[in-house]
């Protein structure tokens, strides 16, 4: 199984919604629903998977209207009947978008589509499937906009220009490029009233653009996390 995937990274329930762009509502309820489950901890102190942000956002996109592309939107019974499709196959929605692709296809019909050793298919009913033509295609890494207000997905390995997300380091967070520093430490800082110039003060070794960056997106997350589902 490709590295990417056994890095899994931990993020909670708010932390997840905001990098995957879906309302934190969203994915609480899909959640309590067993539409989809976080992937490391479901109980408790719950706690989501880097490949779960794949499989978020994947289901998002499947639910939403598609601009410039005359797409009904994919119902929920279609969204589970993909995701038993891949249960049936041992397989959970984010590890195979992880493991295989990060494109995600659906058809006219708002059918999605899975790509399975490198041929696409669709479900047709719990455990069997029938292999399709492409449709429109998403790449899931890319900053993802869905069209709600004030909510933006960021790159979810590149989320600023300065900025990386590996699932095996730092457990997943954001962080400055080259740094074991996380952006939630650097607003944290700003929230004290650090300005640019103490924190590089007290990170000799980081840059300007570096901090800015990693303000930008916290401020990001947390308009995405003031959006309602």
């Amino acid at each position: 199984m490709p590295e990417r995937v056994r890095l899994r990274g931990a993020y909670s329930t708010r932390r997840a919604a905001a990098l995957a762009g879906v309302p934190v509502s969203t994915v609480y309820y899909w959640a309590r629903q067993g539409v989809y489950e976080p992937s490391i901890s479901p109980t408790r102190l719950i706690l989501w998977s880097w490949p779960d942000l794949l499989a978020l956002r994947a289901i998002y996109w499947l639910r939403q209207g598609k601009p410039g592309h005359a797409l009904e939107r994919t119902t929920m019974s279609q969204v589970r009947g993909m995701l038993e499709t891949l249960q049936a196959l041992g397989d959970r929605l984010g590890d195979h978008l992880a493991s295989h692709s990060v494109v995600l296809r659906v058809d006219g019909r708002g059918h999605p589509h899975l790509g399975i050793e490198d041929k696409l298919l669709y479900p047709l009913r719990r455990g069997a499937a029938q292999f399709v033509a492409p449709g429109i295609a998403v790449d899931l890494l890319q900053e993802y906009e869905p069209g709600a207000a004030n909510l933006l997905g960021p790159h979810l390995l590149q989320p600023r220009p300065r900025l990386r997300i590996i699932p095996g380091k730092l457990g997943g967070e954001p962080h400055i490029r080259d740094t074991r520093i996380d952006t939630l430490t650097i607003a944290a800082l700003a929230q004290r009233g650090y300005t640019i110039g103490n924190i590089l003060d007290l990170y000799p070794f980081l840059d300007s653009a570096g901090v800015e960056d990693s303000l930008d997106l916290e401020r990001q997350l947390q308009r995405n996390l003031g959006v309602a589902a």
